[in-house]
């Protein structure tokens, strides 16, 4: 898992003052959870890194696999291999699939599908954004308020509501999410699809 915004971005948010650096270690630990707690509701890594995925073979899959991490940089190789050996002989050549990398989706385009078996599909692929710049902006800044809501929210009591007779209170929830943040993470949570 890797940060979704920085501390300097942060600190231009609320405006901190340039020497004023103590609360740095909190946002540092807040970044970090906040981006943990995005990447988990969202059910996928956002950075790019390297992945080895491997899926097993439908029937009737048209041809086309759904790649767990997006948005695909670079397919590396795709065996298909119902033995689970991934040698030379079930490479997949690099001509014979297109990719729609915004989606995670990879598709044969030599008219054959997929093999049906167990984990018989091997794809070695790069996905995610390159760094956290090239992140898109409402997801940034969408971590950048996750953080600076826990911040205000700390030593809070959350209370609610009050009644005097008979000595009562209702407290609200502390850890819910602010209804424009989760309307942005859910633009970019994995959908999982049985057909594409």
């Amino acid at each position: 898992m890797a940060d979704l915004t920085t501390l300097a971005l942060v600190r231009e948010y609320l405006e901190t003052p340039t020497g004023d650096t103590t609360k740095d270690a909190l946002i540092n630990s807040l970044i970090n959870r906040m981006s943990g707690f995005i990447e988990r509701f969202c059910n996928r890594v956002f950075i790019q890194a390297t992945y080895t995925e491997f899926q097993d073979g439908k029937k009737n899959n048209g041809g086309i696999l759904r790649l767990e991490q997006y948005p695909i940089v670079e397919i590396t190789s795709v065996h298909d291999d119902t033995d689970r050996d991934y040698d030379a002989a079930s490479l997949i050549d690099s001509a014979d699939y297109v990719t729609e990398d915004s989606y995670g989706v990879l598709k044969r385009t030599d008219a054959i599908e997929f093999n049906e078996g167990i984990h018989n599909i091997k794809v070695v692929y790069i996905a995610g954004y390159e760094n956290i710049a090239a992140l898109p902006g409402d997801l940034q800044q969408a971590c950048i308020e996750l953080v600076t809501n826990k911040m205000n929210m700390a030593g809070k009591t959350h209370l609610k509501s009050e009644r005097l007779s008979k000595w009562g209170a209702t407290y609200g929830e502390q850890d819910a999410m602010p209804a424009s943040i989760k309307e942005v993470l859910l633009q970019y949570q994995k959908r999982s699809f049985d057909v594409i």
